[in-house]
């Protein structure tokens, strides 16, 4: 694993940006500072794989704003429904058979799929994931699907999608150092 990817040297970065950015797609400011914190944060850091950096360039050319917005909502509160998602993205109640919320469903599926996002699992002491326990009684069924906006079933962050958020969608603090010029002595200050 090297510290920073070989394609992402001064003098191929440009090339590699137009090639990955500039195909006649319009990309937001908010993309590009994403693209930016991203090779930032696996420049000072070695723990992120080459491999997993070019997964998150691809996640950043490939989701859209809206998607982005969701991995942020799940990343400020673990555990959190998709009718709650849905209402602190701003959004007003819509019907079932909505495009609106047929859009929803389709973003939390790719995120899902994706590997970005699962449903809240209990783990065990070794990081491993519990059957949930089974009921015996047998439930009265309702005739209706479950929610786009479920109140029922919370969502987290998998480790990948923990990882993105931490490479990409936060900002690689500024270090500052000062190193005081030790050939000046104090009669040189006077």
């Amino acid at each position: 694993m090297s510290k920073f990817p070989n394609e992402f040297n001064r003098q191929n970065f440009s090339h590699f940006f137009e090639n990955r950015f500039a195909n006649g797609q319009s990309e937001s400011d908010e993309k590009r500072s994403l693209v930016r914190n991203l090779l930032a944060n696996a420049a000072s850091s070695t723990v992120c794989s080459d491999d997993v950096v070019r997964l998150f360039l691809d996640w950043i050319k490939n989701l859209s704003e809206l998607h982005l917005a969701v991995i942020g909502k799940i990343y400020n509160q673990s555990g959190i429904s998709r009718g709650d998602i849905w209402r602190a993205l701003g959004k007003d109640p819509v019907r079932e058979d909505s495009s609106e919320a047929d859009l929803f469903k389709l973003l939390v599926r790719d995120l899902s799929t994706g590997g970005i996002i699962r449903q809240h699992r209990e783990t065990d002491y070794g990081g491993n994931f519990l059957k949930s326990p089974r009921s015996r009684t047998t439930q009265t069924g309702s005739n209706v699907h479950k929610s786009a906006f479920d109140e029922s079933d919370g969502y987290e962050l998998t480790a990948l999608g923990d990882q993105f958020v931490h490479y990409a969608m936060t900002d690689i603090p500024i270090k500052l150092a000062y190193s005081p010029d030790v050939s000046k002595t104090a009669e040189d200050t006077i």
